[in-house]
């Protein structure tokens, strides 16, 4: 699969019907994600790539990593223009620009970047997370192990009758007398969620996982539309009354107008309100009890995402 390229999901798989469970497996493990119809490779991929393009990526990537990590070492609220970064990098424009998306698909060491990285005003800004990696490939295979889902049902703690931890309130199992059958804390998380931040909460990285449930919000949302925006942009195109291109309720309606506008408001609240004050200091006032319940709440956002209409495909005007 070469990077570069958009693969038409349908044919590849038609021509890999064989290794279709394959395929969806590397899908749930975030190596390569699907857009419309077409499939990507996504960063975590990148330590399984041997292809001689996938080499010359990654040197173009470790590159302008080094770049940016001397910047914010000299200047650490400096934004870096991403013409000068592609400068300094002696990479040319085109491959600088793939490589920096590429990068951007983790958003570990980013404290924000321009939305349209092809304008000359374009720009990213590094964080401190930086220093804490040698090199962007030690970064991959450190999100890689977050991401590795712990199937050992020993860590879902059973009720407890104290009632006095926190962690235990956190994770502990809700019976239902109904299916007579006990669910921990990870059974209420969406499948993205799981994926995307699990593994960090479990680890004590409850910033990182409260990120990425955000993160990953955005990018079923950029997934349902094709939408190649962020932020309050990309909730306002997405949900918005007039044109938004996610219906979540019945428009016309009073009831239903308002859902559509509040939902929206949400989204855009949950990136100014919990994802950009998070991504901007590395200091939270996050406990196991709060961070659990974020992701639980980035759960059914992306539930109504999954559930909402396309307004095309309902024909609303």
């Amino acid at each position: 699969m070469d990077p570069t390229k958009e693969i038409s999901a349908s044919k590849f798989r038609a021509e890999n019907y064989k290794l279709v469970n394959d395929i969806d497996d590397l899908k749930k493990r975030n190596l390569i994600q699907r857009k419309e119809n077409h499939y990507q490779v996504k960063a975590l991929a990148l330590p399984y790539l041997e292809t001689n393009f996938a080499k010359e990526l990654i040197a173009d990537i470790e590159a302008l990593y080094a770049v940016l990590k001397a910047h914010y070492l000299k200047v650490q609220e400096a934004p870096m223009p991403v013409a000068r970064l592609s400068q300094e990098a002696n990479i040319p424009a085109t491959r600088a620009m793939y490589a920096l998306n590429m990068m951007l698909d983790l958003s570990l060491w980013s404290a924000g970047y321009a939305t349209d990285l092809t304008t000359p005003e374009a720009y990213v800004l590094a964080n401190e997370r930086m220093l804490e990696f040698p090199d962007f490939m030690s970064m991959v295979l450190t999100v890689s192990n977050w991401n590795t889902p712990d199937t050992s049902s020993d860590w879902i703690a059973k009720p407890t009758t104290s009632g006095t931890s926190d962690v235990a309130f956190s994770i502990s199992s809700l019976e239902t007398s109904q299916t007579e059958k006990t669910y921990g804390f990870e059974s209420l998380l969406h499948p993205a969620i799981y994926k995307s931040s699990l593994k960090q909460f479990k680890d004590g990285h409850l910033r990182e996982a409260v990120m990425n449930s955000v993160t990953a919000v955005y990018d079923l949302i950029r997934d349902r539309t094709n939408l190649k925006l962020d932020g309050n942009a990309l909730a306002s195109q997405a949900f918005g009354l007039e044109k938004g291109l996610l219906i979540l309720s019945e428009l016309g309606t009073e009831s239903g107008d308002n859902v559509q506008k509040g939902f929206m408001q949400i989204y855009q609240g949950i990136y100014t309100g919990i994802r950009n004050p998070k991504a901007h200091t590395l200091h939270h006032d996050l406990d196991a009890l709060k961070a659990a319940q974020y992701l639980v709440m980035m759960s059914l956002l992306a539930r109504r995402v999954d559930e909402s209409k396309n307004r095309a495909g309902e024909g609303v005007p």
